[in-house]
């Protein structure tokens, strides 16, 4: 069969990269093990190996952990890099030649494979993040601390928490359709740098089929996007908040003020009746709810909790979308799946027991207060939640409600 262009120039599979892994790691973990063995190999103390080769105690630990670790391929990415495992070969001058050959030439080979065919350690931990879950999760926290850290300094505001909670519960006139209360929670929301402000845009868009716009927690019709605000929640200032109107939106404009030590509180609800159907009307689609991460947070949190039967014994998934220009996601558009980003996200099941979030002061009291609110009974509440650790801005993290 003719070969294109494209695929002579392909890189290797993820396949071909974990078998390359493997034989790399095998040769580096078995030779070092030999060269180690005069104190214990593989159960040598990290102080005999600082005393006999003259490493430092970081180089000596993270050796004996990798030499410790079972699998050949994530032990490499445990190991100390090919420079620090030639100082440790420098101080075994007096070693088994032959043994001391063999290393070195593991060494070796372990630096070209970085090099030629991983591009270095970030790239040799993307790949065994594919296939080493504790390394995976690894992976992609350093990289979203280190995402939220820029976006926080370049956008100038943070928060400790964001957190989106979808209250469902039976509509009082149609026994197939259900009310739906979005609350959106920000704590520790804090200035960074002086002089900047942060914006949320609220879309009204009316439920399909409703015939009913959205409204406020106590089911006002909101004049302007600040009625959403649940004041009795909120330390902001009202005026540090102003509104700009568009065709089909409005955006709030958040002063957050002075520099604070705690940060404020920020609270936003908005009610939606005959919002979703007790049951899916096509095959395949679903309910969900999605947060769209617009400002550099630590902790991301999406829930749905249900106060109906109707909903008992549907699953979730988690998801995560990169935002295009095409704005807000539907989990269930197959014409996004090109947007998703491949992130380890888990959707948990919770009841009101578990409703508390230990980063969120009083999660519970937000509860039972939009309960009171709706008639409902917070006790009877459960769903799923996600946590997600420093959600990458401009992204949208979402929990779908798959079908029975």
């Amino acid at each position: 069969m003719k070969t294109s262009s494209a695929d002579q120039h392909a890189g290797p599979s993820q396949a071909q990269l974990e078998r390359r892994l493997g034989d790399v790691g095998r040769a580096v973990r078995s030779s070092l093990i030999e060269v180690l063995t005069p104190i214990g190999g593989a159960q040598a103390r990290p102080t005999d190996v600082c005393r006999e080769f003259g490493v430092n105690k970081s180089v000596a630990s993270r050796l004996i952990k990798g030499l410790g670790t079972p699998d050949p391929g994530a032990a490499l990415g445990v190991l100390p890099g090919p420079e620090a495992l030639r100082g440790l070969m420098n101080g075994a001058d007096d070693g088994d030649p032959e043994t001391a050959r063999r290393a070195n030439a593991a060494i070796d080979d372990l630096e070209r494979f970085l090099r030629l065919e991983t591009g270095g350690r970030d790239g040799l931990t993307a790949v065994l993040s594919e296939s080493v879950p504790e390394l995976r999760d690894r992976f992609e926290l350093g990289h979203k601390q280190a995402a939220h850290r820029a976006m926080a300094n370049l956008m100038g505001v943070s928060a400790e928490v964001y957190a989106l909670t979808l209250l469902v519960w039976p509509n009082a006139d149609d026994p197939l359709r259900l009310d739906a209360l979005n609350i959106h929670a920000l704590h520790g929301l804090r200035l960074r740098r002086p002089g900047c402000t942060l914006s949320q845009t609220s879309r009204f868009f009316t439920p399909e089929d409703a015939g009913e716009p959205i409204r406020t927690l106590d089911a006002r019709t909101p004049s302007d996007a600040s009625d959403f605000i649940v004041r009795e929640l909120t330390t902001l200032p009202s005026d540090r908040v102003s509104v700009d109107s568009f065709d089909e939106h409005q955006t709030l404009t958040f002063d957050v003020g002075p520099l604070q030590s705690e940060g404020h509180a920020m609270t936003l609800a908005t009610l939606q009746r005959k919002a979703h159907f007790t049951t899916p009307r096509h095959e395949g689609r679903s309910s969900g709810i999605g947060l769209t991460v617009d400002v550099p947070t630590r902790l991301g949190v999406v829930e749905i909790l249900w106060a109906t039967d109707a909903w008992d014994g549907r699953t979730a998934r988690a998801v995560t979308h990169l935002l295009s220009s095409r704005g807000a996601v539907d989990p269930n558009d197959a014409s996004r799946d090109s947007e998703l980003l491949r992130v380890t996200e888990r959707a948990e099941p919770i009841a009101w027991e578990g409703a508390r979030v230990a980063e969120l002061p009083d999660h519970p009291g937000t509860l039972e207060f939009a309960c009171r609110s709706l008639g409902i009974d917070a006790r009877r509440l459960r769903g799923y939640r996600i946590r997600s650790a420093y959600p990458v801005v401009g992204t949208q993290l979402s929990l779908d409600l798959a079908p029975r």
